[in-house]
C-alpha cells in the first residue's frame, strides 16, 4: 500500500513523541487541523497503533535484559509455548520463528541471581521435555529501538523506590495505555483535578523512567519481519567497518519511510555479539538488505548469521515505528581504556 507524505510525516513525529498536540501535527504536516485527525483515524485503523510509553528500564530496576533464541528437537504446540509464555512475568516478547530457531524470547529481570534462577527452570522444567538447544545472550545496550513493556508486566515494579506514590503509578498506567490522552481525561478517571494531574505529570518525567512517549504499529506494514544474530571472528579494523555498517543502518530508509526497516539493533554479549529485528517487504528484500549487507560490511570478521522470520508474536508486540535513525541512534565506539 502507498502512504501519502502526509500520513508518513504523522507516523515519524508520533514516533518521537505521541504527545505531540494537534496544532502542532497540522504545522508539521503542513495540513489543517480536520486532516491530521482524519488520516490518524486511517492509521490507526490499517495498523492498530497502540500510543504507548518507550521506559528506561535502568530506572525501573530491570537491569538484566537478555535475549534467547531456541531450537527444539520435538516441535511443541504452539498453545503449549503459549501457555508457557503468557503465565511467566519475567518474558516481555515471544515469538514463533520459521528458520535458524523456533522460538525467539526477551526477558527482563531485576538482578543477575534471579535472572539465572529463572532461565534454568524454564530451560530444566517447563522447556525440556521438548530437547531445547538454548543460545542467551545479554543485551549489552541498545543502538535503535525498545522493547514495549505492558501494564500487566509493570506491575512488579515498585514505584515508591524511585519517589513515586500510587497515584503517581495509576497516571503511569494510564499513559502506558493511551500516551496521548488529555490531562483532563486522566482527571477525570482519577477523580482529581487538572492542576494536580499536570503537577505529577512533571514528577514522573523528573524522576527519568520515561525516555518517550511513543508508538508501535501492532500490525507491521511488513510481510517479511526478521529475527537476526550474529557473531564474528574479529580482526584488526573492526571499528572502521562498523563504523560502515552503521552508515547503512542510518541510510538505507531514504528521507521518509513509512517505517524503518531495522526497528531494534543491538551490541550483545553470550552467544552472539549482535542483534537485529527488521521490518521486509519479502525474503529478498531481508537477504538482501538485512543479511548480504551486513557480511559485506564485515566480510573481513567472517560473521556467523543465525536468522529466522517471525511467524507468529504470542506476546508483547514487534516495536514498529518510523523514526529518524540518524538522530536516534546510540553509538557505542571501540577505544582503548588500558593504560
Amino acid at each position: 500500500m502507498e502512504y501519502s507524505y502526509t500520513k508518513k510525516t504523522l507516523l515519524r513525529y508520533l514516533s518521537e513523541d505521541a504527545r505531540t498536540s494537534t496544532t502542532t501535527l497540522s504545522k508539521n504536516a503542513h495540513c489543517s487541523r480536520n486532516t491530521v485527525v482524519s488520516n490518524i483515524k486511517m492509521l490507526e485503523k490499517d495498523f492498530k497503533i497502540q500510543y504507548l510509553i518507550d521506559f528506561n528500564k535502568d530506572k525501573l530496576g530491570l537491569s538484566q535484559k537478555h535475549i534467547l533464541k531456541i531450537k527444539f528437537g520435538s516441535k511443541p504446540l504452539i498453545n503449549d509455548i503459549k501457555n508457557i509464555v503468557l503465565n511467566d512475568n519475567m518474558i516481555k516478547f515471544a515469538a514463533i520463528t520459521k528458520g535458524d530457531f523456533d522460538l525467539i524470547l526477551y526477558a527482563e529481570g531485576d538482578s543477575g541471581y534471579n535472572y539465572m534462577k529463572w532461565e534454568t527452570a524454564l530451560i530444566a522444567s517447563k522447556l525440556s521435555c521438548y530437547s531445547p538447544v538454548v543460545r542467551p545472550s545479554q543485551l549489552a545496550m541498545t543502538h535503535i529501538g525498545f522493547m514495549p513493556l505492558t501494564n500487566e508486566m509493570l506491575k512488579d515494579v515498585n514505584f515508591s523506590e524511585l519517589g513515586l506514590d500510587n497515584t503517581d503509578r495509576d497516571i503511569i498506567l494510564i499513559l502506558n495505555t493511551n500516551s496521548r490522552i488529555s490531562y483532563s481525561d486522566i482527571a477525570r478517571i482519577l477523580g482529581i483535578t487538572e492542576d494536580k494531574v499536570r503537577y505529577r505529570f512533571k514528577r514522573i518525567k523528573s524522576s527519568g523512567i520515561i525516555d518517550r512517549f511513543t508508538i508501535a504499529l501492532t500490525i507491521p506494514p511488513t510481510s517479511y519481519n526478521l529475527a537476526i544474530f550474529v557473531n564474528y571472528r574479529f580482526t584488526s579494523g573492526t571499528d572502521k567497518r562498523a563504523k560502515k555498517a552503521r552508515a547503512n543502518y542510518i541510510n538505507i530508509d531514504g528521507n521518509m519511510p513509512l517505517i524503518n526497516k531495522f526497528q531494534f539493533l543491538a551490541p550483545i554479549s553470550g552467544s552472539y555479539r549482535f542483534f537485529m529485528l527488521g521490518c521486509f517487504d519479502d525474503k529478498k528484500d531481508a537477504y538482501t538488505n538485512g543479511i548480504l549487507k551486513h557480511k559485506e560490511a564485515f566480510r573481513e570478521d567472517k560473521p556467523s548469521i543465525s536468522h529466522a522470520k517471525i511467524e507468529q508474536v504470542i506476546k508483547g508486540y514487534i516495536p514498529v515505528r518510523n523514526i529518524d535513525i540518524a538522530k536516534d541512534y546510540k553509538v557505542v565506539e571501540w577505544t582503548d581504556n588500558t593504560e
